[in-house]
This record gives C-alpha cells, structure tokens and sequence, in this order.
C-alpha cells in the first residue's frame, strides 16, 4: 500500500491521491459495516456518500484554488481541449461511462468479493467521486485517469471471477474500451460520427 503510493509518485505526483481516496472509501465501507442496521450514522457512514462529497469538495478547492491563481489549477482550469478532432466532450465520457458502469454491475450482478474493499464498490465510488467535476472539462479528463485505474482493478477481479456473470462484465468492460469514442476519434478522425450516420 505505502510502498505502491510512493513509486506511483515517482510517475505522477497526483498517483498518491488515488491510493488516499482508495483508502477513505475502503475505511468509510469498513466503519459502515460495523454499525448496526438500526443507527442513523450508517446512513452518512456510506462509501458512495462519502464519494460524491469528496468529489464536490474538489470543485470547491479548484474553483478556491483558481481564485488564488494558483498556478496548476489556473493552468487546466484555462484549458479545452474538448473540441479537438481526436476528443469528446467531457460530459459525453462522463454519461458512457455511467452507461457502461450500470450495464457491466447489471450483467456482473451481487457477486461476492474475498477482497478487503469490494473492485465493484471501488469503481462506483470513482465515477461518484469524478462526476461532480464534469464542470472542469480538462482536469475531469485527466482526474478520470483514477477511474480508470480503479477499472483495471475491477478487470483483474472480474477475469478471475468463479461466477460466470461476473467474467462476462469483464469482457464487455474490455470490449468497450476497445471502441471508445477517444480511440476512434484518434485512429479515424471525428468524421467517422458521420459515416457512420450518413453514410
């Protein structure tokens, strides 16, 4: 765990903050099951809750650090690079992604987890955490990176899963990616929208 935060740093200097949101989502879960169903608190003591607050608190701390021009907020804060030829808009990712979470947990169903914080609870409680900040286009395309990593970890879960339901998830999760719109966008121009509309 600490190990893993350090070297990731050496890659990025935000890495860390994935391993700390990880973990307040993974203590959150743990604190929650260990209330009793009749406790009010248990209502706050929610991992999903607690996501979406944390997400809000990132707005607020941008739009405070904007305020304060600080240079790295002010930076990606200026910049959208939404409407170039090989991106989508950050509110288009924002819905397939929801679009993709929902159908795979659908497919996937209530599995069960040996693992300490559930891959399927970590992916819902990334895309909540990263939902709110949708109103930064830039910083919500290089934030998502954490949603991602958060995927890859539900993958390795899901691929070695005993339920067959569950390895189907991963497949049309990795199926998906394949054919992502930034992928496509990249490899065809943005034109390909039109071909395949109008022919």
């Amino acid at each position: 765990g600490t190990s893993a935060a350090l070297i990731a740093y050496f890659f990025h200097p935000w890495s860390p903050l994935f391993a700390i949101l990880g973990l307040m989502f993974l203590l959150t879960r743990h604190l929650s099951g260990t209330q009793p169903r009749n406790i009010k608190s248990r209502f706050f003591l929610n991992e999903y809750l607690v996501a979406f607050f944390l997400g809000v608190m990132g707005v607020v701390a941008i739009k405070v650090g904007v305020k304060l021009g600080l240079p790295y907020f002010k930076t990606y804060f200026e910049i959208d690079s939404s409407l170039e030829i090989y991106r989508s808009s950050a509110s288009m990712k924002l819905v397939l992604l929801i679009l993709l979470l929902a159908v795979t947990d659908l497919v996937a169903g209530k599995a069960g987890s040996e693992w300490t914080l559930h891959p399927a609870s970590l992916r819902r409680c990334f895309l909540i955490f990263l939902a709110p900040l949708v109103v930064f286009p830039e910083i919500f395309s290089r934030i998502s990176m954490f949603y991602f990593a958060a995927e890859m970890i539900y993958l390795v879960w899901a691929s070695g899963h005993q339920d067959t339901r569950v390895k189907v998830s991963a497949v049309l999760v990795f199926w998906a990616y394949g054919i992502a719109f930034n992928a496509l966008n990249i490899l065809l121009n943005r034109g390909w929208k039109e071909i395949l509309i109008y022919g």
